[in-house]
């Protein structure tokens, strides 16, 4: 399979295609619309016929670059999405995320994407 990154060689493309994606979880093509909410139960690691009620995107959140905050099943889920292209975590920027996804929402399950 093709990589995304080897065509968006910027990471706020791809954080664009990723938001794109999960933003239309209810969108009228249904193709686009499962392929969002399987990336989503995948990401989450819940099971495909769960309901989502809510989903919305965030870039740059406190510098994560993506932000998902969702409702599914009656439960709040907040992910972090980090994507690195030519570096990798760095300092404390997974104890930060942790604590600034705290911050936004501590009730929500927390759930942290790396991809590099």
């Amino acid at each position: 399979m093709k990589n995304i990154f080897d065509f968006a060689t910027k990471e706020l493309s791809q954080d664009a295609f990723l938001r794109w994606l999960l933003e239309n979880w209810n969108c009228n093509d249904k193709s686009i619309q499962k392929a969002s909410q399987l990336l989503l139960f995948d990401f989450l690691g819940i099971d495909r016929s769960s309901k989502i009620t809510s989903l919305k995107t965030m870039a740059q959140y406190k510098k994560i670059d993506i932000l998902v905050d969702c409702v599914i099943d009656g439960e709040n889920y907040i992910i972090a999405i980090e994507d690195k292209m030519y570096s990798v975590d760095h300092g404390l920027q997974l104890e930060n995320n942790k604590n600034h996804l705290k911050e936004y929402n501590n009730k929500a399950k927390q759930k942290f994407i790396f991809d590099n």
